[in-house]
């Protein structure tokens, strides 16, 4: 069921939509040609056999397609089955990419696919199978040194990155390769990394077509399959060749080191062994003769029971035997030796030959203990460790929930105080207010100056105090938002006649520009303005000279607001600090502009609490731009339980 539904849904799902444009538009249309409901009535019938028959060819249109996309997709994955099992059944790799290009090709018409293995030194890739590629072409692209500048496929090798090429004819990137390709009949490329489970760049896989284009998905899944299978065959080959290698040097290892060797002719039973064999068992020379029952009586009685069980299985069933054993040197010495040994055959019927090797592995044995006695040791130290880690961890968690009850605490007390501080600052600025109006009597000019400097200086100190109160209920989860729908074109609005009179003090002008048709956003309006009101007094407050915006549109999400300006900017050291609170660019006794450095840290804030994110671009000099991208609803209201 799961592979079907998603099927059913790509057809479904058109279809309901569309029969729900034709029923709403449909009568809409009637009632407004005819007001007579038997004409209307017959009308109904004539529009729902059309809307039938309609809807019955676009359903076959669509269920055609998607059994045709389901049997491509159907025959892509047996193909893959079949290339798989050739690779585990040990299949040369060339043969598994010939075969993985003739079918890439074969999927898509107009397509060449090839494979291009990087050298022993890495700088030249030559073609591996160069699928319908012509050989002017494949011996061009050979010849080229593995660089950023190497076409397609060796840049895609060179970068380690997947290069997508959507017409090499009119790409200045790719001029220096421009007429090759063209004399090929090829304009586009898409090159793949092929590589190794560790990361190492094998070569690529590369698709070209005759017209020029981006991949679609269908295509970008077909160049995984193949850049998947490949690797596997590449991966498969390399661990073949190095079991090979290890072989080698292991076969080469026996024959140089001193590992005693004897053999026995099961035929005519003669037999022979080297000197190294009876020096492994203590004697400076070679003894007159060798039997099995000298070989048991330098084995140690512990073991020697189970050694010639084993010795006697392989000799009956003529297997092979392998086993590890104590000996007793002549001189006295335990020693521990491997043995390994089996019947050699010629042709059919019995075993001709018997031959073993022997192999002193003492110092070997003494190593393993040695590592058991690390290993233990180890683990009993790890056992430590986690134990002090627990107890660590639970120290640094105790402390983390004290940090966080305290700035709870700590957040809440700002909220309280600030509370305490805006209410007679109210009452101060507001009967300065009365007082500046005349209505308590006539002043004189320096009262009036006097009081003019204590109103905006308690302006200033009531911004602070809600700035303060704003980010301390937001770090305190006490700020609630408001959930009603608004214009976002009128907010900005709003929040730029605000701004206006701040603006024209020096000279400036905001621009609003607001896209026609804006949809409507569910929020709280009143937290969208003060985040642009800030957002707009910053520009207005760095920019002396010049233009200060805010543009409003529509994104696939929701709505963007941008404030630029052609301000003073921010230096590069600065944008990492710039959200956070109590950070200024112009800090200092003497800065030039004043602010409680928590505007942009509180915008940050509601921004990401009513679901969307804010950022900026600026430069020294040049000036900045602020965006807020908000989602038309909150998540809060979009998730479901």
């Amino acid at each position: 069921m799961r592979t079907i539904a998603p099927s059913v849904a790509r057809v479904v799902v058109p279809y309901a939509i569309l029969a729900g444009v034709w029923i709403h538009a449909s009568d809409r249309l009637l009632e407004a040609a005819t007001g007579d409901p038997h004409v209307l009535a017959r009308w109904s019938i004539y529009k729902g056999w059309a809307f039938v028959a309609f809807t019955a060819f676009l359903l076959a249109l669509l269920m055609s397609a998607e059994l045709r996309a389901r049997r491509l997709n159907e025959a892509l994955l047996e193909a893959q089955r079949d290339l798989l099992e050739r690779v585990a059944r040990g299949t040369p790799a060339r043969e598994i990419l010939q075969r993985l290009v003739v079918l890439v090709e074969s999927q898509v018409p107009g397509l060449t696919a090839s494979v291009r293995l990087l050298d022993a030194e890495g700088s030249r890739a030559p073609h591996a199978v160069a699928g319908r590629l012509p050989p002017a072409l494949v011996r061009y692209l050979d010849e080229q040194s593995i660089d950023e500048r190497a076409g397609p496929s060796g840049t895609a090798m060179f970068r380690d990155d997947t290069v997508l090429v959507a017409d090499l004819a009119s790409d200045p990137a790719w001029s220096l390769h421009r007429a090759s390709f063209s004399e090929a009949g090829l304009r586009a490329a898409w090159a793949t990394p092929l590589r190794t489970a560790d990361g190492r760049v094998l070569g690529t896989f590369s698709c070209y077509r005759t017209a020029p284009g981006l991949p679609d998905a269908r295509h970008l899944k077909l160049i995984e399959l193949a850049t998947q299978v490949a690797a596997v065959a590449l991966a498969r080959e390399q661990q073949d060749n190095a079991v090979r290698a290890s072989e080698r040097r292991l076969s080469f290892a026996l024959e140089v080191s001193r590992t005693g060797g004897w053999e026995l002719d099961l035929v005519d039973h003669s037999a022979s062994r080297t000197l190294e064999h009876d020096r492994i068992f203590g004697y400076e020379a070679m003894l007159p003769e060798w039997t099995y029952e000298m070989f048991l009586a330098h084995v140690l009685e512990p073991d020697r029971a189970e050694v010639d069980r084993r010795f006697q299985d392989a000799v009956a069933h003529q297997t092979d035997w392998s086993f590890e054993c104590r000996i007793r040197r002549v001189d006295g010495e335990v020693r521990w030796i491997w043995a390994a040994g089996g019947h050699q055959f010629e042709g059919e019927g019995p075993p001709r030959r018997m031959a073993g090797i022997v192999q002193d592995i003492t110092d070997r044995k003494h190593a393993e203990e040695a590592v058991r006695r690390l290993a233990d040791d180890l683990r009993r130290q790890a056992a430590e460790l986690e134990r002090r880690v627990a107890e660590r961890t639970a120290e640094l968690s105790e402390a983390r929930d004290r940090a966080e009850g305290a700035d709870r605490l700590k957040s809440a007390f700002l909220a309280t105080m600030s509370h305490e501080l805006r209410t007679p600052l109210n009452s101060i600025i507001g009967f300065t207010g009365v007082l500046l109006q005349g209505l308590a009597g006539p002043l004189t000019e320096e009262q009036r100056k006097q009081l003019g400097m204590v109103r905006a200086s308690g302006q200033h100190l009531l911004e602070l105090i809600n700035d303060v109160l704003d980010i301390s209920k937001i770090e305190a989860g006490q700020l609630e938002l408001a959930q009603a729908r608004f214009d976002p074109a009128a907010a900005a609005r709003r929040a730029a006649d605000t701004v206006a009179a701040q603006a024209a003090e020096k000279g400036l002008e905001i621009e609003c520009e607001t896209e026609p048709g804006l949809p409507e956003l569910v929020g709280d309006r009143r937290r969208v303005e003060q985040v642009l009101i800030n957002l707009l007094a910053n520009a207005v407050k760095f920019t002396d000279q010049g233009r200060v915006g805010l543009d409003v549109r529509a994104t696939p999400q929701g709505v963007a607001f941008v404030v630029s300006d052609t301000g003073i900017g921010i230096p590069a050291e600065a944008h990492d600090q710039l959200f956070q609170p109590f950070r200024q660019l112009d800090s200092g006794l003497a800065r030039a502009h004043e602010g409680t450095g928590l505007g942009l840290a509180i915008c940050k804030r509601l921004v990401e609490r009513m679901g969307g994110r804010i950022g900026f671009d600026s430069a020294p000099g040049v000036g900045s731009t602020f965006r807020v991208d908000l989602p038309l609803t909150p998540p809060s209201l979009t998730e479901t339980p």
